[in-house]
């Protein structure tokens, strides 16, 4: 009977073995997978970057011409990391990323951001628009899907907040993940109203996959560390 356990633990720990080999050889590929498709998403992305920021900073500088002139004025690149769900459970990750160009001047009330908002190119501007709805945060000009990825343009006047008014949230801000390309990003005073123009435009998304450290989890092949590309100078 010893002989049989004994033969039994020994198969067991062979099996073992062969197993943790295999998975282990397993995330080794997508781990060199990963790296690969890294290396892709930096090349389109940079492509990308050339033909859309040119055009951005053309944007911002039609903007500053205006009367009065902006006081906070950026371009950035936001990524993040979608998943894909089943339950509770990640199945597997992507990576999404998009360009938000920003301008906001302080104004005295709503019925200024209106008049300054129609003084603007409608192009950057946007057309008249219905009100988003949200609390101390009214939508003057849109232009684009409201939802999901794509095109947007809008102008939003943002009421002073206070302690406990979010309001707008960080949506009129900069992300805290994101990089800036171009200008100074900055948070606005929360004290002062303003007009806010925002376009934001998908750059793109990539399906990444997985990678199976733990037997039950998908962990992110990029460890949470997006690809950017390089923008142009």
């Amino acid at each position: 009977m010893a002989r049989v356990v004994e033969i039994v633990a020994k198969v067991l720990a062979a099996s073992l073995a062969v197993a943790l080999v295999l998975y282990l050889a397993i995330n080794a590929v997508g781990w060199v997978q990963a790296r690969g498709t890294r290396g892709d998403i930096n090349k389109e992305l940079t492509a990308t970057l050339a033909e859309v920021v040119p055009t951005e900073k053309a944007a911002l500088a039609r903007l500053a011409e205006s009367d009065p002139r902006p006081e906070l004025s950026w371009i950035e690149q936001d990524c993040d990391f979608p998943t894909s769900d089943a339950g509770w459970m990640v199945q597997a990750y992507s990576q999404r990323c998009t360009l938000i160009t920003m301008t906001a001047w302080p104004v005295a009330d709503q019925q200024a951001a209106a008049r300054l908002a129609d003084s603007l190119p409608v192009e950057l501007a946007g057309a008249p628009a219905e009100d988003s709805g949200l609390p101390r945060c009214v939508t003057l000009r849109a232009e684009g899907a409201r939802l999901g990825l794509g095109d947007r343009r809008e102008s939003t006047f943002v009421a002073p907040q206070d302690d406990t008014d979010y309001g707008c949230g960080n949506y009129y801000g900069p992300r805290f993940r994101a990089r800036t390309l171009a200008g100074e990003s900055s948070d606005l005073d929360p004290t002062r109203a303003w007009l806010v123009v925002r376009h934001e435009q998908e750059l793109g998304q990539w399906t990444l996959g997985c990678l199976h450290w733990s037997i039950l989890f998908c962990d992110n092949p990029f460890g949470g560390k997006p690809a950017h590309g390089e923008p142009p100078q």
